[in-house]
């Protein structure tokens, strides 16, 4: 199993996340105004069919931008994959980045921050 590392900026994931918590609720506002139009018996196939279209999970939602996140490298068991092309070629390379540029946290790809600490120890345990 392994788990990819980046750098995301901390501002923009915050917006994402509230930008998401409204268009869930702007959904969930459509899927219920639309429940709520009176149509006869020959059209409830057709809206039964536009509001599973409506309340499709993925219809609104959003990522956070490319431009805000730069791939560190990927843990495996006993090994670290840096990501060279984007100048991590170890822990001291990620702390100079991390210093240079305050206002990135580290995530791994399910979203979740990790402290610095938690990074040195995941590139610790991957190299044994």
């Amino acid at each position: 199993m392994s788990t990819q590392y980046e750098f995301m900026k901390r501002q923009v994931v915050e917006e994402v996340a509230a930008l998401q918590e409204k268009l869930i609720a702007i959904q969930a506002d459509c899927i219920n105004r639309i429940k709520e139009i009176p149509v006869t018996s020959d059209l409830e196939d057709t809206m039964d069919e536009l509001l599973n279209k409506i309340s499709n999970q993925f219809l609104f939602q959003i990522e956070e931008p490319e431009s805000a996140s730069v791939v560190i490298g990927t843990a495996r068991a006993g090994h670290f994959s840096w990501r060279v092309e984007n100048g991590f070629r170890d822990i001291f390379s990620v702390e100079q980045w991390l210093r240079d540029n305050p206002e990135f946290s580290i995530y791994d790809e399910y979203g979740t921050a990790i402290t610095w600490e938690q990074f040195k120890e995941a590139v610790a345990w991957c190299n044994g």
